[in-house]
């Protein structure tokens, strides 16, 4: 009920700041989310829809053989043929989040605007040890640890091929991980994670650590980034809470 009452006064203030036509106006209503989750916080790098058409994927990678990176009007284009249908279809990001040096106690965050037509994936940030999201054959998304075979589940969400979305992914130096997935346009309904692995199991190898983001997805598939940041921030909004192991 907290977080839908936080969601809800958030989306508030955007709608009353755009009414009043203050310069606050450009907040977009991702943004709105990023709020909810995030306190404090501001982008430190970030490429639009144009960059990375312009720069074809420039600050994306793809090894040989695991798939093709391509420009299109949409954004970029990350495709997976029959031929590649083994674990290697994986691209990743060139820069770590902290790469900037603009990282606040190693706190980072990355939002990614995406869509796809794979029936599996996984958004990862890896560090020593991995956080990942992952999407099964339903369409439902997890959070996972694979260290310890540990997955909670993003609760009211599936995703649908061809539909845009936006995930946000952020840790602190502590290994707390919060984060939410939603449609894009439907902010009000966005699935919220909220995991203190670091504490939890009392794991420096999810603490202070400098984070790579990756994305990989099976089958003959298609994953395109509109755009995407990255951020750092003062804190959480909410306190972070206890793995259920």
């Amino acid at each position: 009920m907290k977080r839908i009452l936080t969601t809800a006064l958030a989306m508030l203030m955007v709608f009353s700041v755009i009414a009043c036509g203050s310069a606050a106006a450009e907040e977009t209503p991702a943004e709105g989310v990023i709020g909810t989750v995030l306190a404090g916080y501001r982008e430190i790098y970030g490429e639009t829809k144009e960059d990375l058409i312009a720069n074809n994927g420039e600050n994306l990678y793809v090894a040989e053989g695991n798939g093709v990176l391509t420009a299109t009007e949409e954004g970029l284009e990350f495709w997976v043929g029959s031929e590649l249908y083994d674990e290697n279809s994986i691209f990743n990001f060139v820069m770590r989040l902290d790469s900037t040096g603009d990282c606040i106690d190693q706190k980072q965050a990355i939002h990614i605007k995406f869509k796809t037509t794979t029936d599996r994936m996984e958004i990862g940030l890896w560090g020593d040890f991995g956080m990942l999201i992952e999407m099964d054959e339903k369409h439902k998304l997890y959070f996972h640890l694979p260290e310890y075979a540990y997955n909670k589940q993003y609760k009211n969400i599936t995703i649908k091929a061809d539909q845009w979305y936006h995930l946000l992914s952020a840790v602190d130096s502590d290994g707390l991980f919060q984060g939410a997935i939603w449609k894009d346009g439907d902010e009000a309904h966005a699935s919220y994670m909220n995991q203190a692995v670091g504490k939890s199991f009392n794991q420096p190898n999810y603490q202070r650590q400098s984070w790579e983001p990756s994305i990989q997805i099976w089958g003959e598939a298609t994953f395109t980034i509109e755009s995407y940041e990255y951020y750092t921030f003062t804190g959480f909004v909410e306190e972070g809470e206890t793995v259920k192991q």
